[in-house]
């Protein structure tokens, strides 16, 4: 497979401080011809800091220092680094809420005390409010939710918050999704997993398939014999003649294996 070389970096929101808990960090590579972006961030708590996570995610677009090696126009030339890929897919605790009082959600995410899926609470959550009006994360997708919040559990108990906090349930914990127009994302699952309890958050997962570019000169504006990949850097003339020898193997085995017309016990009339 040709998978280039990934590139990793990272950027935290709270740059003079020594313990940097926001921010993002992320990883880049080419597979075939086709470019992918990863990006893991925690963003600004709290329910009315969107302003402020509006701000984180735009500071980590802008902030994310790469690539250094593979040949993608350089990030100083675009204030979102996103737009340079053919996939993205951006997760995390993105920590944005429910704009509705704690009492009207907990009624509609609970049955008997216990967390159940709500459709109608996705009103008014505040990240899909923000890339219905283009804010943030503009051209994202997300997969449709079927799960309860994700966030605020009791740690160790499957149960909403009873800390002197009283945190309103939410989707704070996403999986979102961004493709270049002539690209497809499918999605094939997207969940959460309710039985972890180690954290007051559940953690979620998702399951994708996207269509990978075939890595030919013909159809991308630089040569992918010249990146460097995962193993090192491609020689074209060595992997041919690797994938000569291989098939010369192959036929070698199978004549081994073939019959002896000598030995064949086949009568044979001409």
């Amino acid at each position: 497979m040709m998978v280039a070389e990934p590139e990793t970096s990272s950027f935290s929101i709270r740059q003079p401080t020594t313990i940097k808990t926001k921010g993002g960090i992320c990883i880049m590579l080419y597979f075939f011809g086709t470019s992918l972006l990863f990006i893991n961030s925690h963003l600004s708590a709290h329910h009315d800091n969107v302003q402020d996570r509006i701000s984180d995610y735009k500071r980590i677009c802008r902030g994310l220092d790469f690539p250094k090696i593979l040949p993608i126009k350089s990030h100083r030339y675009t204030s979102d680094i996103t737009s340079m890929f053919d996939y993205v897919f951006w997760f995390g605790d993105l920590n944005f809420r429910i704009s509705q009082p704690r009492d009207a959600v907990l009624e509609q995410v609970s049955t008997n005390g216990q967390p159940r899926f709500s459709q109608a609470i996705l009103k008014h959550d505040q990240l899909l409010s923000l890339i219905t009006e283009g804010s943030a994360f503009k051209g994202f997708s997300e997969a449709p939710i079927h799960f309860p919040p994700t966030y605020k559990y009791d740690p160790g108990t499957g149960n909403w918050d009873s800390s002197d906090k009283q945190r309103t349930p939410a989707y704070t914990d996403r999986i979102l999704y961004r493709c270049k127009t002539s690209r497809t994302v499918k999605s094939l699952a997207y969940d959460s997993l309710t039985y972890v309890k180690t954290s007051d958050h559940k953690p979620v997962w998702g399951l994708f398939t996207v269509t990978i570019r075939p890595g030919s000169e013909a159809n991308v504006s630089y040569s992918l014999f010249s990146i460097p990949l995962s193993a090192g850097l491609f020689q074209r003339d060595i992997y041919l003649a690797a994938l000569e020898r291989r098939a010369t193997a192959l036929e070698i085995k199978k004549r081994k294996t073939m019959p002896s017309k000598s030995k064949s016990l086949v009568c044979s009339i001409q």
